[in-house]
């Protein structure tokens, strides 16, 4: 009860601190200004409360918000006392590789692999988005012609880096199976920080910039967002790793990378009838970057489809399509060519009495103990349910028979663990045939027919058998 309320509290809390800098009308007060470092000083207090009650074992994220606070904190000071506006924002400044830094620790954390698929599809919204800005929003500030060599250095370099906190939120936010409520309050955040950013930017450009707008209140909801983030249970998760999983291509992941990768004609089309600079060079660039990506994103699809093609999913061998085409070719190639098929002794009593997700975790491990147990060379699939075959080339008889033995004292000698701790016993029943006639039409038909036979009778003569005559 008390954490809920902790997690309640910091955001109302935050209320009449953010009501302050509209009890002055126009001109904010002393008063005013240090309520902006009282909200940022909320997500202090958030984060260290957080950290203390459900004590998450990936610490680095969430000093990495601590000390944005603080930069927030300071720089809200040095307004308030010094009236310095410069030195605040670069104290401002930090605050963007900080994010960055979070939100990357995050990201290896939670998807330590690489997926090259999705930071495509991202660095394609990416470069839509940098050209966008850079149209609308920065250039139009560098046109001005009266900023100093700094003030110019952070009028790019905070859009820049925003794309980038963009970019590495969405990877999180993709990659997630499902989303916690600390997640969509550290996602608000980041939300609040470039919507601010993006209001000062247009209000600059307009001219219209006051330090009494609305938009100063945006920024005062991030310190609360942070603290109620950091005060949710939800927020020991976020440092935990997201099992692998195939993400396949909807059609709405295709709509909204065909309506970015419209964006620069759309550009090109608003500023030619609003009779301003047209910018042809960074369209240009943005066109060609965006094609590039577009056409590798495309080159990375035919693979990942021609990989599903040939995969078999819960196993990761190969289906038994792709098996019967090698062996086929096998066939035509080399003049001694072996097939092994095995199958699961009595694999219906596992899913009967265990479950399905059970038998799963059975044939996964079966797979495991296939490909440690046969030659490098030799092709695994799974030939169909509970069935398996293994295709080896440039063999004999008696090597096949004994790659055959490894492979069913592999799985026999060795109980299978299941979910919940438990350990259950797994026997195969095996047939091995040889074809060594050179190069028939029928070869790869008899063989697989020949290697069945032998399978039954294996299972005939009581299971956990290999038959090779």
């Amino acid at each position: 009860m008390v954490r809920r309320r902790l997690i309640v509290g910091a955001p109302l809390f935050a209320v009449p601190v953010l009501l302050i800098p509209y009890l002055n009308g126009d001109d904010l007060s002393t008063l005013g200004l240090l309520s902006f470092a009282i909200a940022d000083a909320i997500g202090i207090v958030g984060i260290v409360a957080g950290l203390v009650l459900y004590r998450p074992r990936f610490l680095a994220p969430w000093l990495c918000l601590i000390a944005v606070c603080a930069c927030q904190v300071a720089g809200d000071v040095a307004v308030t006392v010094g009236g310095l506006i410069d030195a605040a924002g670069l104290l401002f400044l930090p605050r963007y590789p900080l994010h960055l830094l979070a939100l990357l620790l995050w990201a290896r954390r939670r998807h330590p692999g690489r997926d090259a698929a999705t930071w495509l599809d991202l660095s394609i919204v990416a470069v839509a988005l940098a050209l966008t800005s850079w149209v609308f929003l920065v250039s139009p500030q560098l046109a001005a012609g009266d900023q100093r060599g700094w003030t110019t250095g952070t009028t790019i370099a905070y859009p820049a880096m925003e794309l980038l906190t963009i970019s590495l939120g969405l990877r999180i936010w993709v990659g997630a199976r499902e989303r916690s409520p600390a997640m969509y309050l550290l996602g608000g955040m980041f939300l609040v920080y470039l919507t601010a950013d993006v209001l000062y930017s247009t209000l600059t450009v307009s001219g219209e910039a006051s330090v009494s707008d609305l938009w100063n209140t945006v920024f005062m909801l991030a310190g609360p967002l942070i603290a109620a983030a950091a005060l949710h249970p939800s927020m020991a998760r976020l440092g935990e790793r997201v099992p692998d999983q195939a993400r396949p291509v909807t059609g709405r992941r295709l709509v909204v990378l065909a309506v970015v990768a419209a964006v620069p004609p759309g550009v090109l089309f608003v500023q030619h009838f609003r009779g301003a600079d047209l910018h042809v060079p960074s369209i240009a660039a943005a066109c060609a970057v965006l094609t590039s990506l577009v056409l590798t994103r495309m080159w990375l699809l035919v693979i990942e489809q021609r990989w599903i093609a040939v995969t078999d999913g819960l196993t990761g061998l190969r289906t038994r399509r792709r098996f019967e085409e090698e062996l086929t070719v096998q066939c035509d190639r080399s003049r001694s060519v072996g097939v092994m098929l095995l199958d699961v002794d009595h694999f219906k009593q596992v899913n009967d009495v265990y479950g399905h997700q059970a038998g799963d975790a059975v044939l996964s491990e079966l797979a495991h103990r296939l490909t440690t147990s046969v030659r490098a060379g030799d092709l695994v699939a799974r030939y169909g349910g509970e069935e398996f075959a293994v295709l080896m080339g440039s063999t004999d008889l008696d090597t096949a028979a004994a790659i055959a033995e490894r492979t069913r004292r592999a799985v026999a000698d060795h109980p299978f663990r299941l979910p919940g701790n438990v350990e259950l016993p797994i026997t195969i029943s095996i047939g091995i045939a040889i074809w060594d006639d050179g190069p028939v039409a029928d070869a790869p038909t008899d063989l697989l027919r020949e290697a069945d036979r032998r399978l039954y009778k294996a299972k005939a003569d009581g299971r956990n058998l290999v038959v090779s005559r």
